[in-house]
């Protein structure tokens, strides 16, 4: 993650990320010089409200961290969701930065979706 954020980011440049996170994205944007821009989930299924996303992103957002299997909450990126990332960053330089370092730890008959497979 270090080296993700390490050779995109320039300081000044926006992060999008999902709150609660994992707890060194935001040390590792801001020693990059980059500013976290913070959205809560909702509680308590912890949706990503896609409006407020939108509404977050301005001329310095450089990337948004996605994360799923979410960690800490072990909520589930769904096709919907897919969607709506892939809208919000259609047409735009905004760089996806997926983790999904937990995609075989899913239950509940949910499938992890590939976010690069999606974004292609």
């Amino acid at each position: 993650l270090y080296t993700s954020f390490t050779t995109i980011l320039q300081p000044g440049d926006e992060v999008i990320l999902f709150e609660p996170c994992y707890d060194s994205y935001i040390p590792n944007i801001e020693i990059n010089g980059g500013i976290a821009v913070r959205i809560p989930l909702n509680f308590p299924d912890y949706a990503i409200d896609w409006d407020v996303v939108r509404k977050k992103i301005t001329a310095k957002t450089r990337a948004i961290v996605i994360n799923s299997p979410h960690n800490p909450t072990g909520v589930v990126f769904t096709e919907y969701d897919v969607h709506q990332l892939r809208k919000v960053v259609e047409g735009t330089n905004i760089i996806i930065i997926s983790d999904e370092v937990y995609e075989h730890l899913i239950f509940d008959n949910k499938q992890h979706q590939i976010i690069l497979l999606f974004l292609l």
